[in-house]
């Protein structure tokens, strides 16, 4: 069963998942495990529908198949889901928002990753968390 209330939280601007990938070292974080990379940053909210975060996944093409690929990225967004609480409590300001991608880098996705994804989103709410302020780009 589909979220109806997922969409809004999808990081969907080509612009914005580039910029991820682009970004300076002291402005973005990232947080690896042999399996999964979560690259995070906060950024100045575009439109006028603020939300708290925005996420995107992905699997590399290293998986031939596209079955393993779709079932990489739904485990990711699995993993997501299940924290969605916890991301909507992080300290934030208006005009901010978190964006974060995962990226599945294994090489079998037969191997169970799940623990991989559920640290690196629990490591990055963690970290957020402890700053005790509005997440802005810099830590």
């Amino acid at each position: 069963m589909r979220n109806p209330g997922a969409a809004k939280y999808r990081l969907k601007k080509k612009a914005l998942i580039d910029g991820l990938f682009q970004r300076k070292a002291t402005s973005r974080q990232s947080i690896s495990t042999p399996s999964v990379v979560l690259i995070y940053d906060s950024v100045a909210s575009t439109d006028g529908d603020h939300v708290r975060y925005r996420a995107a996944v992905t699997a590399t093409r290293r998986l031939k198949r596209a079955v393993d690929r779709n079932r990489v990225k739904r485990v990711l967004r699995e993993a997501i889901r299940l924290r969605h609480s916890s991301l909507l409590k992080l300290p934030s300001s208006d005009d901010t928002e978190l964006i974060f991608i995962m990226v599945y880098k294994g090489q079998d996705p037969k191997r169970d990753f799940r623990s991989d994804a559920d640290s690196v989103i629990e490591t990055m709410i963690s970290h957020l968390s402890s700053q005790g302020q509005p997440h802005n780009g810099t830590s």
